[in-house]
């Protein structure tokens, strides 16, 4: 099951309101690599 939620992420360079997917049965999570830049050091 992919559950779809909207979130605020945070980080040094600022905070963006994201949607981010689970997956009830996935071990692991990421994000976009442009998305993390945007938010990251």
């Amino acid at each position: 099951m992919i559950i779809k939620i909207s979130l605020s992420f945070k980080g040094s360079k600022g905070e963006k309101k994201l949607f981010a997917l689970f997956d009830t049965v996935s071990i692991y999570s990421c994000i976009r690599e442009d998305l993390a830049e945007k938010l990251a050091f």
